[in-house]
């Protein structure tokens, strides 16, 4: 789950920092993100996810609850940072060659 964990710790740090490039590294060029409880639509390739994340960008960081894989998908529960351990949401994603192609992410709690 070290894919997990870089992703996590990109985001993160995009939140305190504003470093979305760094951020976006961690995407395929082509990929997607999509994000089922926001009024945006997805977000189709690199820089189209640096800029949303740029221009809505988070205001919490998270913390991962659960992982878990099924052949080139991993799934990830979350907590926002400001309410530990209460899961808040759930990341599904797709892995191309060692980097995210798709990200869904939901909330389920």
């Amino acid at each position: 789950m070290d894919l997990v964990d870089a992703h996590v710790h990109r985001f993160n740090n995009a939140v305190r920092h504003g470093d979305w490039e760094a951020f976006g590294s961690g995407f395929t060029a082509d990929a997607t993100v999509s994000i089922d409880y926001a009024p945006i639509p997805p977000m189709v390739g690199r820089e189209a996810i640096v800029a949303g994340y740029r221009a809505a960008p988070p205001d919490d960081t998270i913390t991962v609850l659960s992982t878990s894989a099924d052949g080139d998908t991993v799934s990830v529960t979350f907590a926002w940072d400001t309410s530990p351990g209460e899961p808040a949401g759930t990341m599904d994603m797709r892995v191309t060659g060692g980097l995210i192609s798709s990200l869904k992410v939901g909330r389920q709690f």
